[in-house]
């Protein structure tokens, strides 16, 4: 699943798209999490202008001049494709042409995105649901403190899951942060020591740079960029799907299901 990393990276090679007006919409939508009635979607994108392209979370939003907003979550194989040329991409819900030939495209095999249309009212109402996002300033060493305070009896991993406190962060970002932080997933938020909290929040920051740096991971071809491509930030993780710790480079990792969810960790390095 696209985590904050993936979605920054579209986020950013579509910002040449600022100012740019919608001049026609081409849809399909099958998506279970479409939030507008589908008949009036398309033609209440036509002629509007982007004035900007944000992220809160794993959220896109695209800002219209109008005050509206346009939801975008990836969900677990959502992909936007900028191209000039005809596209003969499969599992196109929805396309935005603009001029000079270009067009945007949002692929989904799986279907699991989410798209909503928001007012400024609602727009606003809905930011507000999504969390504290972990690149903002609103994210500090405080967040997670009230995080542990918070839910004292669960592991340290799935509480890196909560996005009420975590905004953006996924399954792999959780994995690598507990690495870093030399920390076992399954400790409970209650045993860590208050003294990690400044390594966890570096630790934060550090795994989301790194897969920022490198447009991105994919995993089996999953999360491509809006050229196409694959993200290369696969070569930064230390523990997740790796083999071998890449700490230590001579333990072999261990993989356990933790709450539902595949969990990397080293036994030599994480305690």
């Amino acid at each position: 699943m696209p985590e904050l990393p993936e979605v920054e990276t579209i986020r950013q090679e579509l910002f040449h798209l600022k100012n740019q007006t919608i001049e026609n919409v081409s849809s399909s939508i099958h998506l279970p999490n479409f939030t507008n009635e589908k008949k009036n979607f398309s033609k209440k994108l036509i002629g509007l202008k982007l004035k900007k392209i944000s992220r809160q979370g794993k959220w896109l939003l695209f800002e219209f001049t109008d005050d509206s907003t346009l939801f975008s979550h990836l969900g677990m194989s959502g992909q936007w494709h900028l191209t000039s040329q005809k596209t003969t991409q499969k599992h196109i819900h929805l396309s935005l042409y603009y001029n000079n030939n270009i067009s945007l495209h949002y692929i989904d095999p799986r279907r699991f995105g989410h798209f909503a249309l928001l007012d400024k009212k609602r727009t606003i109402a809905k930011i507000s649901q999504i969390g504290v996002d972990v690149l903002s300033l609103e994210f500090t060493t405080q967040t997670l403190t009230t995080a542990l305070e918070n839910h004292p009896n669960l592991p340290i991993k799935a509480l890196l899951l909560n996005q009420k406190y975590f905004a953006g962060v996924g399954n792999y970002i959780a994995n690598e942060i507990c690495a870093r932080s030399h920390l076992l997933p399954t400790t409970l938020a209650k045993d860590v020591n208050p003294k990690l909290i400044p390594t966890l929040f570096q630790s934060t920051k550090k795994v989301i740079e790194l897969a920022i740096a490198s447009k991105g991971v994919t995993f089996g071809g999953a999360y491509k960029r809006s050229n196409g491509e694959s993200g290369e930030g696969k070569t930064t993780l230390l523990v997740f799907h790796q083999k071998i710790c890449q700490m230590c480079l001579k333990t072999e990792i261990i993989k356990i299901t933790l709450l539902g969810r595949g969990t990397f960790y080293c036994p030599h390095c994480q305690k």
